[in-house]
């Protein structure tokens, strides 16, 4: 039955929550379907000025709290993959509240209360969002609005030859708009002007919102998103992705999980509008220097500068740099190992950097089908095992876009740019040698041949000035150096402008010297579409990540270099052997080359530079430990002997297990490995004085 021809006893009354008969005929339908694996649809009804519509939406941009919550009150919230319904212009929002005012049209929502959850009372709404939230806003919570997208809208419509006279609604509009001195107004301000403007307002047949309640799954939910925006002009991407991705193990790792800012917690759509790499409204001082690949904007006119979803490139792009194909007898395994650095076997390279670099993957809007069947057969199956490790590699993520509009980040951009402009500059001296040369004063008047040795210094001009971090694709590069170095000691924002500081130290080292690199033999073949390979060949590697330590650590005095650390060895611990011990946590042999310096005071509450509290631990266990202090391997003000104890304890540990299994030479190595310790020990406790 078409929902026009529904009796009104039909439709379930959601703004009526003050009664219990709503929740009750609510949870006995999801009930009835949870228990048969059944889906189902039922018509919805709420008008926007009954008295509980305030509470019903009370919670809509945090789910997180919403969820905590057991009572018997419906709340209407955002899917957890959502950012806040912001993304339309003012002109498209005001359109829609005051068409909808004036009888044009009816607002329309699709409600999921999902069938493989516990009944927590939530509904989510997954399409209508924005034209329900700014008829709410305008009505009930007294929004604000720009009076220039009021103008704009009307001037709009006068172009499109509105009938004003056959428009209540606009026609006064267009006369408030014309009398009205601020800048922003709300609906207050529009019936002070024009009082009979509140009887509209008051209409029940122009207030009220129908729908349909979807009792389905969360794939379910995710097709319906789908199939409601088919049109290509609705979804990024990125967007689509991340539809197509909802109720898979990724889709739970990015969005159930708690994450944290320097200001906040909570979910990841919580805090993307507060990075300012994902959020350019009320402009943006720095964006020549920062791509807009991942970035909305909500000051634009233009829709597609609103796109929420584009900051998900970032992120799809350096998980991909951590996935790994596992061929089975029946199929292919995708794994995402976020500890399994600068590997030459996650699919990123073994795609192929042209194809994965295509153009069509920094596409601000619009579906490429290519991009989006290339991310689906990587992230629909992913499987994920270490969920700490995932989660916290997103974390770096999140942390390291949050520093990267610092202004000491910045300033290095700005540095690195410079060094690129005196770079490319030898080759426009060059082009300018060769038309003083043979006296002409442009390239035009060039011979054919002379004019494709012209051709090829500004392809060579165009390659270098490409490696500007401004692109997305290179900034992507830049990230995933960052993140495939950074040690679990180091602070990711410090860790972040040292790797910067050294390429620019180094420029003439790291890029000038490796230019057949950077420039590509082929002119028809843009060079940035291959230097993710050429970025992990370079700085990806540990004599680069020593260089940026040493920079680190003579910059921060509250950190060990590693001829300091190796003083210790020398001169404390007397230690003359390469090897150092097997680590219990890894079960990696830790030598003089690749151990990480772990502070034991940790550096970033209370720095204390000394050999007290300093500890030798592999890159492994250092990044789990970060600074966690549950996680640590002393306690409080514990020294270099208590953590001999605590590594002693964990050897033993691991020789139980091995003795177990039967496994001798790691009893064995073990067993090395706590000599070793308790050899450090009297050494340790001779210089302390213990």
């Amino acid at each position: 039955m078409e929902n026009n021809k529904l009796t009104d006893a039909e439709y379930i009354h959601l703004s009526d929550i003050s009664t219990d008969s709503t929740y009750d005929r609510i949870y006995s339908i999801w009930k009835t379907k949870s228990d048969n694996k059944e889906k189902s649809t039922s018509p919805f009804y709420l008008n926007f000025k009954d008295v509980g519509v305030k509470e019903l939406f009370k919670y809509y941009d945090n789910p997180l709290k919403a969820e905590k919550i057991t009572n018997r009150r419906l709340k209407i919230v955002r899917p957890k993959q959502q950012t806040k319904a912001e993304r339309q212009t003012g002109v498209y929002q005001l359109e829609q509240i005051f068409d909808i005012l004036d009888g044009a049209t009816m607002p329309n929502t699709n409600i999921v209360i999902l069938i493989d959850k516990d009944f927590n009372s939530l509904m989510y709404v997954y399409d209508g969002q924005h034209q329900t939230l700014s008829f709410l806003g305008f009505l009930c919570l007294g929004k604000k609005f720009k009076l220039d997208d009021l103008i704009s809208s009307i001037h709009k419509k006068e172009i499109e030859n509105f009938e004003f006279e056959y428009s209540k609604v606009w026609t006064t509009l267009k006369s408030f708009s014309e009398n009205f001195s601020k800048l922003e107004f709300n609906i207050d301000d529009i019936i002070e002007y024009h009082p009979e403007f509140e009887n509209i307002t008051k209409d029940k047949n122009r207030t009220g919102l129908k729908g349909t309640l979807h009792f389905t799954t969360a794939k379910g939910a995710s097709a319906l998103m789908k199939k409601l925006n088919e049109h290509i002009s609705s979804h990024s991407t990125s967007q689509r992705i991340k539809t197509d991705l909802n109720g898979t193990p990724l889709d739970s790792l990015l969005f159930d999980n708690t994450y944290s800012t320097n200001n906040k917690s909570g979910l990841l759509s919580d805090f993307i509008p507060d990075i300012q790499l994902f959020n350019r409204t009320n402009g943006n001082s720095i964006s020549k220097l920062l791509p807009k690949t991942f970035s909305y904007e909500l000051d634009s006119k233009d829709y597609v500068n609103m796109n929420y979803d584009q900051y998900l490139i970032l992120f799809y792009n350096l998980i991909a740099c951590r996935v790994h194909i596992k061929h089975t007898d029946v199929s292919a395994e995708y794994h995402f190992l976020p500890n399994k650095k600068n590997s030459a076997e996650s699919v990123v390279r073994g795609y192929g950097t042209k194809k994965w670099w295509d153009n069509e993957v920094w596409t601000t809007y619009g579906i490429k089908a290519e991009v989006h069947s290339r991310y689906m057969a990587i992230f629909k199956d992913l499987i994920i095992s270490d969920t700490d490790a995932s989660a916290q590699y997103v974390q770096n993520i999140i942390s390291l876009a949050e520093h990267s509009t610092k202004k000491e980040f910045v300033q290095r951009l700005d540095l690195f740019n410079t060094k690129l402009k005196a770079w490319s500059q030898k080759y426009k001296d060059k082009q300018r040698k060769l038309l003083e040369e043979s006296n002409v004063i442009s390239k035009e008047q060039l011979n054919e041949e002379l004019s494709l040795v012209y051709d090829r210094l500004s392809y060579e001009i165009t390659s270098i000035n490409d490696l500007r971090f401004s692109s997305g694709y290179q900034f992507v590069n830049l990230c995933n150096v960052i993140l495939d170095t950074l040690p679990a000691s180091q602070p990711i924002g410090e860790w972040s402008n040292a790797v910067l500081s050294v390429m620019i130290d180094s420029f003439d080292k790291y890029f000038i010297n490796n230019e057949d690199k950077f420039i590509s033999q082929k002119n028809q073949t843009k060079t940035s579409l291959k230097r993710y390979s050429i970025f992990n060949e370079l700085f990806t590697v540990r004599s680069f990540t020593n260089e940026v330590n040493e920079y680190s650590s003579s910059t921060d005095t509250s950190l060990w270099s590693k001829t300091e650390a190796k003083e210790y060895f020398t001169n404390i611990l007397k230690h003359s052997d390469s090897v150092l011990y097997r680590c219990p946590h890894s079960g990696e042999l830790i030598t003089l080359t690749n151990f990480e310096s772990h502070h034991l005071s940790f550096r970033s509450k209370s720095p204390q530079k000394e050999f007290k509290f300093w500890f030798p631990l592999s890159s492994k266990f250092n990044n789990y430990i970060r600074d966690s202090y549950d996680k640590n391997i002393v306690d409080t003000n514990g020294d270099f002997v208590d953590a001999c104890d605590y590594m002693i304890d964990l050897c033993n540990t691991q020789i139980k297990k091995y003795e177990k299994s039967g496994n001798v030479e790691n009893v064995l190595d073990y067993e090395d490995t706590i000599s070793i310790f308790n050899k450090w020990k009297k050494r340790a406790k001779y210089v302390l004085g213990k």
